[in-house]
């Protein structure tokens, strides 16, 4: 057995909020991409692969009604916290990307989901 075996992500209320905003932040053909650089960006904030990203953007086409309505599926082992998270802010995009914003921000990256250059000396 791998000692050095990688943790499964656990997802977190900030982590599937972001991606919310991905999904709809990104055209439909760029959300199965782990080349573009915003699934990239998020990915190493969250410190998990873009594989992961992509998967979870699926997960959330799934419960998309507007991709949904003409008998497409995304994947659909959406978790609890997804469908909460959907439930939520799907029908309210405005509060999802102010809340988005927000986690972007402290996250170190900016509306555009490009890391932000650090001005407080860090390195």
């Amino acid at each position: 057995m791998i000692a050095d075996k990688r943790q499964r992500h656990r997802w977190t209320r900030e982590d599937e909020i972001l991606c919310l905003a991905l999904y709809y932040h990104l055209p439909p053909e760029e959300r199965n991409k782990t080349t573009n650089p915003k699934i990239q960006a998020l990915a190493e904030v969250l410190d998990i692969s873009p594989g992961s990203i992509k998967l979870k953007l699926q997960n959330i086409k799934s419960l998309d009604k507007s991709y949904t309505a003409n008998g497409r599926k995304g994947l659909v082992n959406a978790s609890r916290l997804s469908r909460e998270i959907a439930a939520e802010f799907i029908g309210n995009r405005a509060a999802l990307f102010q809340q988005a914003d927000i986690l972007k921000r402290q996250y170190g990256l900016d509306a555009d989901y490009r890391p932000v250059a650090r001005t407080d000396g860090a390195t």
